[in-house]
């Protein structure tokens, strides 16, 4: 079987062109081609089913493009999405007409602003925005606004709790939002928890319920930035936590505990929070409190000259240690049996969560 002599004719002339990108709108039975001129259009004239002439069609796309019939393996789509494309190869797979191939190019590392342009031509999905939103170049360029508007255009319309997270956490990014659309936001969030755990995510500038820095006496303070100016890692996690910055994170942070419903929100959360706290150095995978609390009572020579000069701090120091550990290593053992969500899933967590929000109240100040 071959494809309608005119639309071969068509075809081979739309792909001798400088082509940008290309689709193919299924619906309409039309290969469209960005080219420098705009947009070019072939309408098909399929003999034959729809499915099978649009086969025909990557077919003979492909030959041009990449000089076999093959197409792109479509069904390789975890290696596509672990962004293992060639980076060489990233404008040859938005000539493709295949989504998979537009993926494959998205997840690209190396992706440049220009070629991130085609692919959002090519297919403006959710998912593709927030991944090219994960490149620092993209958000500084101005399609990095375009992909924000999409994505809060369709927010209200994702259903997974993972995904209501990630794309607040992405679009609260420095210039893709203004003011007035951030605040609309965080009021979402009294209802929906993964908005705020979103909010957790993007980082503690952004939370607009700002708390006072805790301040400490005035030669604890001195001594404080001290030895944090000296490199001592348990006296900067200590004046992080103390930090106005600190203080509306840890306090957000424990409010967003009391609602967890959804098992990849606490995750995401469990590492954010180690992360906040301990920065430079990766915490080990403790898999149970008791073992992370032995672990934090080893020896530890910066934890030991930070008591020694901040000896009425030692519940807060011990507390920000603590702290410093937790991880997705700690829910394994629970989740790992289980596929609980809301109230459920917040009883199982108790054994962690009891001694983390002590933690968490021993380091933020209360409110007023």
């Amino acid at each position: 079987m071959e494809l309608a002599s005119q639309d071969t004719l068509r075809l081979n002339v739309l792909l001798r062109q400088n082509l940008q990108a290309l689709r193919i709108d299924e619906s309409r039975m039309q290969v469209i081609g960005l080219t420098d001129d705009g947009e070019k259009r072939v309408q098909l004239n399929p003999n034959c089913q729809d499915e099978t002439y649009l086969k025909l069609v990557r077919q003979l796309i492909s030959s041009h493009v990449l000089g076999s019939p093959g197409g792109y393996p479509v069904y390789i789509k975890r290696w596509t999405r672990m962004g293992q494309a060639r980076s060489t190869q990233i404008d040859k797979l938005l000539l493709l007409g295949e989504p998979e191939a537009v993926t494959a190019a998205v997840y690209t590392p190396e992706i440049s602003p220009e070629l991130a342009r085609r692919a959002w031509w090519c297919s403006q999905s959710s998912e593709n925005a927030r991944e090219l939103l994960r490149r620092p170049a993209i958000v500084t360029d101005p399609l990095g606004r375009e992909l924000a508007a999409h994505l809060l255009e369709f927010l209200p319309f994702e259903t997974e709790a993972r995904d209501v997270m990630n794309t607040v956490a992405l679009i609260l990014q420095p210039g893709l939002l203004d003011k007035s659309q951030q605040e609309k936001l965080w009021k979402q969030g009294q209802r929906k928890n993964a908005y705020r755990a979103g909010f957790l995510l993007a980082g503690a500038e952004v939370l607009p319920e700002r708390r006072p820095a805790r301040t400490l006496e005035e030669e604890e303070q001195q001594r404080l930035e001290a030895l944090a100016g000296q490199g001592n890692l348990a006296a900067r996690r200590l004046q992080r936590a103390f930090s106005e910055d600190g203080q509306t994170f840890l306090a957000e942070f424990d409010r967003t505990c009391e609602k967890l419903a959804d098992q990849d929100v606490t995750i995401a959360l469990f590492n954010r929070l180690g992360q906040f706290l301990q920065p430079r150095i990766a915490a080990p995978g403790h898999r149970h409190w008791d073992a992370l609390e032995a672990c934090c009572n080893e020896s530890d020579e910066d934890r030991e000259h930070l008591l020694r000069a901040l000896p009425e701090q030692a519940a807060s120091i011990a507390a920000c240690e603590r702290l410093a550990q937790v991880n997705e290593n700690l829910l394994d053992p629970i989740f790992g049996g289980s596929d609980a969500l809301g109230s459920v899933m917040r009883k199982q967590l108790k054994p962690v969560m009891e001694p983390l929000r002590d933690c968490l109240k021993t380091l933020f100040k209360p409110a007023g």
